[in-house]
């Protein structure tokens, strides 16, 4: 999905004009180089594309928010919240890259994904991103939930 929205952006995008500036043409035909290729190159390649960085980043806030959410919810139940240490939102941080390296990152996993991801059915994809995008949702209202708690 996140290739087809990069590619539908390419249609609407006004720096993809400067490709066309003859200068840039001649220096890239010059050089034997498609530049809408490395363009698109940059933004949808499965090894270290701009959208693997984008998922990274998704992922690791979800996980970020649901632990600072968790434990803004338990020191609030504990009376704890004057006791908070100040590194703690860093150390949540930490914990949420090592799980998001540790299941998806680690030994490229996620490449194992895209290839079983690729096999699915439309209904299944639609499916799965309906999922994930509630559970974005979720994750976003129990954050401001734990603030209003107690």
């Amino acid at each position: 999905m996140d290739r087809k929205l990069h590619y539908l952006s390419n249609k609407v995008n006004p720096l993809l004009f400067i490709f066309k500036i003859p200068f840039f043409k001649k220096v890239a035909k010059k050089n034997n180089e498609d530049l809408f290729e490395i363009y698109n190159n940059t933004f949808t390649d499965k090894r270290s594309g701009f959208n693997i960085w984008v998922a990274d980043g998704i992922l690791m806030g979800v996980i970020f928010v649901i632990l600072i959410s968790s434990f803004t919810v338990i020191s609030r139940v504990f009376n704890l919240y004057d006791y908070v240490p100040k590194f703690y939102y860093i150390t949540c941080a930490g914990i949420s890259m090592f799980i998001g390296y540790l299941y998806v990152f680690k030994k490229d996993k996620y490449l194992d994904y895209f290839e079983k991801y690729e096999k699915w059915t439309k209904k299944e994809k639609r499916k799965y991103v309906i999922i994930s995008f509630l559970v974005i949702i979720a994750t976003i209202a129990y954050f401001f939930m734990s603030l209003m708690c107690c």
